[in-house]
C-alpha cells in the first residue's frame, strides 16, 4: 500500500468523515476525535501502523484542499456524514457491551459506569468489537455486559451511533 500523505488523506476522509463508527471513534459535539484515539484505530487496520502525528500534520499541510483540521491533540474532517444507523433503526440488542480498565472494576461495580475518555459511554452490540476497543485502554480490558431491558426501566437512554455503537449517559 502506498505511503503517500493523498493515500492517508483518502483513508482519513472515511475514518473521519464517513465512517468513523467503523473504526470505534466517536467525534465530539464539532466532529473532532482525539488524535490519539485515531491513531490506535489507524493502527489497527492493515497497512496503516506506520502512521503518526506527523504523517496527520502533512496530510493537513501537503494535500491541496485540505479536508481536515488539526486543532491541539484533536483531529478532524472538515467535511463530514452522519453515520447511518444499521441495519436496525435505533434500537438496541438485549445486550450490549462496554470495555473498562481492570483496575477499574471494582469502582465500576459500586458506582456503574460512567464516561472517562468520551462525554458519553461507548456501549458495543458485538462482544469482539467491545474487546478491539477495550484493547485501546488496556491490554487486558474487562467487558461488562449490560443488560438493555434493565438499564432502561432505570432510566437509561442508548443512543445508536453508526452500525452497532450505541452512547448512553452513564450506566446503573
Amino acid at each position: 500500500r502506498s505511503r503517500s500523505p493523498q493515500m492517508l488523506a483518502k483513508g482519513l476522509d472515511y475514518a473521519l468523515g464517513r465512517r468513523p463508527d467503523e473504526f470505534g471513534l466517536i467525534p465530539d459535539a464539532d466532529g473532532f476525535v482525539k488524535t490519539k484515539d485515531l491513531l490506535k484505530a489507524l493502527h489497527e487496520e492493515d497497512g496503516w501502523g506506520y502512521v503518526n502525528e506527523s504523517h496527520l500534520r502533512e496530510v493537513v499541510l501537503t494535500v491541496p484542499a485540505p479536508a481536515f483540521e488539526i486543532d491541539g491533540n484533536r483531529m478532524r474532517a472538515l467535511r463530514r456524514e452522519p453515520p447511518a444507523a444499521e441495519p436496525a433503526p435505533g434500537r438496541p440488542p438485549k445486550l450490549l457491551y462496554a470495555p473498562i480498565r481492570p483496575r477499574a472494576h471494582p469502582w465500576v461495580q459500586a458506582n456503574g459506569i460512567h464516561p472517562s475518555s468520551h462525554p458519553r459511554v461507548v456501549l458495543t452490540a458485538r462482544i469482539d468489537w467491545a474487546e478491539r476497543l477495550g484493547r485501546r485502554i488496556d491490554p487486558n480490558p474487562v467487558i461488562l455486559t449490560v443488560n438493555v431491558h434493565a438499564a432502561e426501566a432505570q432510566g437509561v437512554a442508548f443512543i445508536p451511533f453508526g452500525d452497532g455503537l450505541f452512547l448512553a449517559d452513564r450506566i446503573p
